[in-house]
């Protein structure tokens, strides 16, 4: 991944996707990021933290990436890795924008300019996915130094849901672990 995009952008993106994944933490409850939130705590969260310019559109967000809850109760939930798949660093950026006081979620999301150098670089990824999908050959992301393994991770999940769902048979992307 280094190859195709910038080590300080990829820390940088990976620093956003960390205090994403800290706020999600702080909407819940019990502060816990492996629970689900329902619809009512996670608004209350929410609005707690930011300010609400559309509930209707919130509500479709949470719609979109909710799944049922494990127990079974019949209410939707959204978990902190759907919750952090999610969001985009455009949309993360809207969030900030939108914060009711400044803190490390605010200060770690990126600017228009880094916005656009992310994009790009997801664009190199893709169009090797995409050419790794025509030929039918596998492609492998390795994992890199830990400091921007997350917004690496994040990019090669986001590639298996589109690439590896329409494969023939057999996953075409695959990412390595770090332990």
């Amino acid at each position: 991944m280094t190859a195709l995009g910038n080590p300080a952008l990829l820390e940088r993106w990976s620093a956003a996707l960390l205090e994403i994944s800290a706020l999600f933490a702080r909407l819940t409850p019990s502060g816990s990021r492996d629970e689900g939130l329902d619809w009512p705590t996670f608004l209350a969260g929410y609005t707690e933290l930011f300010a609400v310019p559309d509930e209707a559109g919130l509500r479709r967000a949470f719609d979109r990436h909710s799944r049922p809850a494990a127990d079974g109760s019949g209410a939707m939930v959204l978990d902190a890795l759907e919750w952090c798949a999610a969001l985009r660093v455009d949309t993360m950026a809207a969030m900030a924008a939108h914060c009711r006081s400044p803190g490390p979620f605010s200060a770690a999301a990126l600017d228009e300019g880094e916005q656009a150098l992310v994009g790009r670089m997801i664009e190199r990824v893709e169009g090797l996915a995409a050419l790794a999908e025509r030929r039918g050959v596998r492609l492998m992301i390795d994992a890199e130094h830990s400091y921007f393994q997350p917004a690496i991770d994040q990019l090669v999940l986001d590639l298996q849901r589109k690439h590896n769902r329409r494969s023939r048979g057999e996953p075409i992307i695959f990412n390595t672990f770090q332990w």
